[in-house]
C-alpha cells in the first residue's frame, strides 16, 4: 500500500534512508529544529538503503550531481544555514 512516511535527516554530507523499493521523495521541511524528509512510498515492496547526499550553500558539489534528483531546501540556525538536498534513484 502507497503511504506517506517522514523520515529524519542528520545534518551530514552523506547518509542513507531504509525505506523501501518504491520510494519518491516529496520535499524537506524543518520540524522541532530536524529536517525531515517526507516520501511516496510503498510498504509492499522491499526494503531498500537510499542515498541522501547534503550540501550547504557554497560548499563543492560531487561530480556525480547529474545521477541525483534535487529534493529541497532547508533552513537552520534561523534562517542563517541553507542545505540542499538530492538522493540517487
Amino acid at each position: 500500500m502507497r503511504r506517506i512516511f517522514k523520515y529524519e535527516l542528520m545534518v551530514t554530507d552523506f547518509q542513507t534512508v531504509n525505506s523501501y523499493n518504491y520510494f519518491k521523495p516529496l520535499s524537506i521541511i524543518v520540524q522541532d529544529g530536524r529536517p525531515m524528509l517526507y516520501a511516496i512510498i510503498d510498504d509492499e515492496t522491499g526494503s531498500r538503503q537510499w542515498p541522501i547526499r547534503t550540501y550547504g550553500t557554497g560548499q563543492d558539489v560531487d561530480d556525480n550531481e547529474c545521477d541525483e534528483q534535487f529534493v529541497g531546501t532547508y533552513t537552520l540556525v534561523e534562517g542563517i544555514v541553507v542545505y540542499h538536498v538530492f538522493w540517487r534513484y
